[in-house]
């Protein structure tokens, strides 16, 4: 505990400093708690947008493989790339474009080596803030230089669709050793180029796999890490913002609600069938249950380029809380630093229901395939009205509860996914 305490006290201080001088500090990843700060704190995420990728070869560290990337960030929709993930994901609700720069070399680390020797940079060191401003600011002010980059050619989008001021979005990437991270970079400094305002920056390396700077571009558009910050394997599967898999999973179907890019179908009143397209054509996440309480139901499985970790069809089951959310202000930011969302995995801001109802994620009984938390025929997720428990690692059952243990009165069941692939049916409804 006292090393928890030492290591959160420098970070607080400087998010006090931050929050004080922000204009707006509910937080560029805060999971949409604060939905309509696009600009200072998120990057727009409807409509079209450009952004700028920057290639960063710190030459003392060696030459990385630059090829992989080039058609990555290819505006192809017809491969695995950038531009097709949130084409997938979004529904074509939010198309970008990218633009990958050639690379900036710099001779050494352009951080201080001697507190970070041959540019390493720790997880959540905040030592490194301060000068991952400092060569932010130096970076770009050498393509505009160097490359003729005029930075209001990438702020085209903002919440009325047209140019807000703000960039619509940077990813650094760099063969040094840094985490993937994403940098609100508004929160520490003022930052102005050709007239347009610099909000957050998203890092990744040259070595990473493509899922990690996908993920910390994720973080600017608003998406919240939903991992388990402390515990590892213990957050949201099935998610490209929790334990996601070499396969690039899609966004979850409770995040693509929050962002506004899915399809909500309702399941009220007593259980009826329904008929799921599959999540990455159509959009479609079925909803049962009260306003901050619920569960969600989606189609999830292999597609052409993404979700590739799976093996077959079946329904995603999230168990949501949203009581577990701080509420919007200045502080959220803060309080997500010390209590991430899924941190509590026997009541975490969204859960995998397990069909198997052996909660293996919640006891630590890993490692644990995606494709072995979906549902298929046979499965079902009743209320129990007899084991009226809160759900812990001593006393668990898999059921269609609150998590307070009062039956919830959520039924889902008859589930086929077998005969209209690539549809699933399933009942659903309140008994």
């Amino acid at each position: 505990m006292k090393n928890i305490q030492a290591r959160l006290i420098p970070v607080l201080v400087l998010l006090f400093a931050a929050i004080l001088s922000a204009p707006c500090a509910a937080g560029f990843d805060d999971q949409f708690i604060e939905p309509h700060d696009i600009g200072q704190n998120k990057v727009p995420h409807m409509g079209y947008s450009r952004v700028l990728v920057i290639p960063v070869v710190i030459d003392e560290l060696g030459d990385p493989a630059l090829s992989g990337w080039e058609a990555f960030f290819r505006n192809d929709l017809e491969a695995m790339t950038f531009k097709n993930f949130w084409h997938v994901n979004s529904v074509a609700r939010y198309e970008v474009d990218t633009t990958l720069l050639e690379p900036v070399h710099y001779a050494k680390c352009p951080l201080p080596t001697d507190t970070f020797p041959g540019c390493k940079v720790p997880r959540g060191d905040v030592k490194a803030l301060q000068p991952g401003i400092d060569f932010i600011k130096d970076l770009l002010t050498r393509v505009q230089k160097e490359q003729g980059v005029n930075f209001a050619d990438y702020d085209i989008n903002g919440p009325d669709y047209t140019a807000d001021g703000w960039v619509d979005g940077i990813l650094v990437m760099t063969n040094a050793d840094f985490t993937g991270i994403a940098l609100p970079v508004s929160f520490f400094k003022n930052m102005k180029l050709d007239g347009t305002k610099i909000g957050a920056v998203a890092f990744a390396a040259l070595d990473d796999h493509p899922v990690i700077p996908i993920h910390e571009f994720g973080h600017l558009l608003g998406f919240g890490d939903l991992y388990h910050e402390h515990k590892r394997d213990r957050g949201l599967y099935l998610s490209l913002m929790g334990e996601y898999d070499r396969g690039i999973p899609l966004i979850d179907a409770y995040s693509r609600i929050k962002i506004g890019w899915a399809d909500v179908v309702e399941a009220e009143g007593a259980p009826q069938e329904f008929r799921l397209a599959p999540a990455e054509t159509s959009g479609q996440v079925l909803r049962i249950g009260g306003d901050s309480e619920f569960y969600l139901v989606e189609n999830r499985g292999p597609g052409k380029f993404f979700d590739k970790g799976l093996s077959g069809r079946g329904l995603a089951v999230y168990h949501v809380d949203e009581s577990t959310r701080p509420e919007p202000g200045k502080w959220t930011f803060i309080q997500l630093v010390i209590d991430c969302l899924n941190c509590n995995e026997w009541h975490p801001l969204a859960m995998n229901m397990p069909p198997d109802g052996r909660f293996r994620i919640q006891r630590g009984e890993l490692p644990v395939q995606p494709g072995e938390l979906l549902f298929g025929t046979g499965d079902k997720l009743m209320p129990d009205y007899m084991f009226q428990n809160v759900l812990t690692e001593y006393r668990y059952s898999l059921n269609s509860n609150w998590y307070s243990g009062e039956p919830s009165d959520i039924a889902i069941f008859d589930i086929d996914n077998r005969t209209h692939l690539p549809a699933i049916t399933v009942k659903a409804g309140i008994e």
